[in-house]
Order: structure tokens, then sequence, then C-alpha cells
């Protein structure tokens, strides 16, 4: 009896087993097909609609602020670069070359840092100036040689023209006398 019990078991075993692998493979089967599916198409179209139109809502405000941000920026910017523009400070004549003609006889005195160029004609130093093109000193009553770039080192030194007329570019502050 104890081999037949055994046996009836075992078949028990064997048959449950086959009924829950049965289930198993009928849920598989059955669930979530065309015909009996899991999620309806409906609800999937009505939860793409809605995360596609807050997508939408949520770019359309970004870019209004952005662009209400950019214009604001362009606005203040265009504003300060046209007062920059106009105002007298915007450039002076000590941020350009100035070009300046002497007769003979005449000075152009500079302020300490002023640029001489000499250009045509013959001049002297008139105090201590600097020839940066040579980098020497240039002591007072020397010559000085055309198309080199000249710095005054102190103020009230510069050039005079000797002989002729003399065509210098500047830029710093002067005076001619």
């Amino acid at each position: 009896m104890n081999r037949k019990k055994k046996w009836l078991l075992t078949l028990g075993i064997l048959l449950a087993v086959a009924l829950v692998s049965g289930i198993s493979i009928y849920a598989a089967t059955t669930y979530g097909t065309a015909s009996d599916p899991l999620v309806t198409m409906s609800y999937v179209n009505k939860v793409k609609t809605d995360i596609v139109s807050q997508a939408k809502t949520y770019t359309d405000s970004a870019a209004a602020e952005l662009e209400g941000s950019l214009d604001t920026l362009l606005d203040s910017y265009a504003a300060t670069v046209e007062s920059k523009l106009n105002s007298s400070s915007a450039v002076s004549k000590t941020d350009v070359f100035t070009t300046v003609t002497l007769s003979s006889g005449q000075s152009l005195l500079c302020s300490a840092g002023a640029e001489i160029l000499p250009r045509s004609g013959s001049a002297v130093a008139s105090g201590q100036i600097s020839d940066t093109t040579s980098g020497t000193s240039v002591s007072s009553g020397s010559t000085l040689t055309g198309n080199h770039m000249y710095v005054t080192v102190t103020d009230d030194t510069g050039i005079k023209a000797s002989g002729g007329s003399v065509v210098v570019m500047v830029r710093g502050d002067y005076t001619v006398s």
C-alpha cells in the first residue's frame, strides 16, 4: 500500500504541475491580444495626446519668455552702443591719430605718453623723446627719422619743424605753437 500511495502522490503532483502549466500557457496566449488587450488603443491615444499637448504648451510658453528676454537684452545693448557712439567720449583725439601740418619754425608740444609719427619734412626733437621704432632715446635738437614712432616722455615735449612744412600724425593731447 505504501507503493500505491507513492504512485498516487507522484501522479497528483504531475497533474498539479500540468494544470498550473496549462493555465499559465492559456493566460499568456489569451490576455493582451487584439481581441482582449491589456490596454485599449483609445486610452493610449488619449495619454499620448495629453502628453503632446502639455509639451507644446510648455515649449510655447518657454519660447515666448525667452523671446521677451532676448528682446529686452537686445534693446538694452542697442541703447548702450548708441549712447556710447553719440557721446563725446566715445572717440576722443587721444584714441585716434590726427594729421597735423607744421610750418617752418612751428612746434608741436605734447602731453606725456603722446605718440608722434613724422610722415614728411624735416623736424627736430624739442625735449627728450623716445624712438620706439629703433628703441633709442632722442635728445633735444636731434633730427627725427621719417616714419619712426616717437613717444613723449614728459609733458610739453615734442618736435619742431626745421626748414619747410612738416606733416606728422599725432595720437594724444597736443598744442601747436
